[in-house]
Parts: structure tokens; C-alpha cells; sequence
């Protein structure tokens, strides 16, 4: 079944100094439908977008790349609402709909999250925070 979003995304972008990154915060909740699920990540939900490998041109992916995508994944790697494996085949379904993303740029994005980087991430592995940092440097 092919994801239906259901409301706009909108992001209030704010800069976070301690980490010296940016961060968006729903300004309302992002409902997306999909295999007859309602996914609704809530207001005030805070993302740092795409994560992107440093050693990806900045011309190919940023952290806006696919952030529709980006929000819902993130929403369930955090909250475990749905199994890692829901969380990835959502990603690549909206990746797919999304006119911005190319093939290469989905491949790519759809190969870190099923790695084992993302099994770490969802599995709240204390090792990958410092991986991370250095993967998207």
C-alpha cells in the first residue's frame, strides 16, 4: 500500500547550541496513513532531520532530504511504537513518493537505516551516538 500523508509537515526550526546543530520541532502533529494505520508523531516532536554519512556530497543528501520520511522514522526508532522493520519499509514507501529523493539518494538512505548502524540506533545501543558523530562528520 502506498503511504497517504494527511496533514502538512511544518517545522519550526531552532538552533541548538550545546550541540551546535539544528533542530525542528513539529509545530502541529504529522499524520501519515499507511498498510491501514494511522501514524500521528506529535506536536512539539523534535528531529535533526536526515542523517547524513559525511562522506555523502553535500549535492546528493542533506537533512532535509526526505524529511517527511526522516520524521516518522525517527518518531518510531525513539518511541518503539512499531518494530524496526515496520520503521525502515515506511521510510523507503515515503522515500519512493517523495520527488525530491532520487533512486540513488533512497538507495543510499534506505542501506544506512537496514545497516547495522540503524539496528544500533533502534536497539539503543550506547556505542552509536559516538559512531554517529563520526559518520555525519
Amino acid at each position: 500500500m502506498v503511504p497517504k500523508q494527511l496533514s502538512d509537515l511544518i517545522l519550526v526550526r531552532f538552533l541548538n547550541a550545546d550541540l551546535k546543530d539544528n533542530i525542528a520541532v513539529l509545530y502541529k502533529p504529522f499524520v501519515v496513513e499507511w498498510n491501514d494505520k494511522i501514524i500521528s508523531v506529535p506536536a512539539g516532536y523534535a528531529t535533526d532531520g536526515s542523517s547524513v554519512p559525511g562522506f555523502v556530497p553535500g549535492g546528493l543528501a542533506n537533512c532535509m532530504t526526505g524529511i517527511e520520511a526522516s520524521v516518522v522514522h525517527d518518531y518510531f526508532y525513539e518511541t518503539h511504537n512499531e518494530s524496526k522493520e515496520y520503521a525502515d519499509s515506511l521510510f523507503n514507501a515515503m522515500l519512493k513518493l517523495d520527488p525530491k529523493v532520487g533512486w540513488l539518494q533512497r538507495q543510499m538512505m534506505v542501506a544506512a537505516v537496514e545497516s547495522s548502524v540503524g539496528d544500533r540506533i533502534y536497539y539503543k545501543d550506547d556505542y552509536v551516538e559516538e559512531e554517529m558523530e563520526e559518520w555525519t562528520e
